[in-house]
C-alpha cells in the first residue's frame, strides 16, 4: 500500500459526527474502518453494480471485453438487465 507523502492533519468531529477529507474527495466512496477503538483506516473506493459483478470475476469478463467493441451491451443475465 502507498503512503502519501502528506502530512497528518489534525482534524475535529463535527456535532452531527462528520470530518472533512477535502475537496479532492467530494462526492467518492469510501470504507471507513475502525481497526480498534479510535483507529480508523479510511480508503477510498469504487463500487460494481451487482448485474456488472460478472465483468470483473475471473476470466469471462476479460474474454467478453476484449470480443467486442466498446458500447455493445451485455444480454440480459438471469432476468436482471
Amino acid at each position: 500500500m502507498a503512503v502519501a507523502n502528506q502530512p497528518a492533519a489534525l482534524k475535529v468531529v463535527g456535532s452531527n459526527g462528520q470530518i472533512s477529507l477535502g475537496k479532492q474527495y467530494a462526492g467518492r466512496y469510501v470504507l471507513a474502518e475502525e481497526s480498534e477503538p479510535g483507529v480508523w483506516i479510511v480508503r477510498t473506493a469504487t463500487v460494481i453494480p451487482d448485474n456488472e459483478r460478472w465483468l470483473h470475476e475471473g476470466a469471462a469478463g476479460f474474454f467478453f471485453a476484449a470480443e467486442r467493441p466498446v458500447g455493445i451491451v451485455r444480454p440480459v443475465f438471469n432476468g436482471a438487465e
